[in-house]
C-alpha cells in the first residue's frame, strides 16, 4: 500500500522528469497523465518511464528565448 509521501516522491519525480524534457531537452509531450507513466520498484529506487510519444511538440529555435523569458517571468510572478 502506497503512502502520501511515497505519491509526493513519485509526483516529485514525474515532475523533475518532465521540467527536464521541457527546459533541457526541448521535448514537450503532448499526452501526459498517469497512464502514460510506468513505474517499476518501490521508492526510493523506482524507475519512471514515460510512454506514448505519439503526440510531441518542441519550441522553435527563434522562439525558445522569448518563451524562457516568459516562464522566468512567470516563475518570479513578474507582469
Amino acid at each position: 500500500m502506497e503512502t502520501r509521501l511515497e505519491n509526493a516522491r513519485l509526483a516529485d519525480a514525474v515532475f523533475g522528469a518532465v521540467m527536464k524534457m521541457f527546459l533541457r531537452d526541448n521535448f514537450i509531450h503532448g499526452d501526459l497523465h498517469g497512464g502514460n507513466v510506468i513505474r517499476s520498484g518501490m521508492a526510493p529506487g523506482a524507475r519512471l518511464t514515460i510512454i506514448d510519444a505519439g503526440v510531441v511538440t518542441a519550441i522553435a529555435p527563434a522562439v525558445q528565448p522569448r518563451f524562457h523569458q516568459f516562464l522566468r517571468d512567470l516563475c518570479l510572478g513578474r507582469p
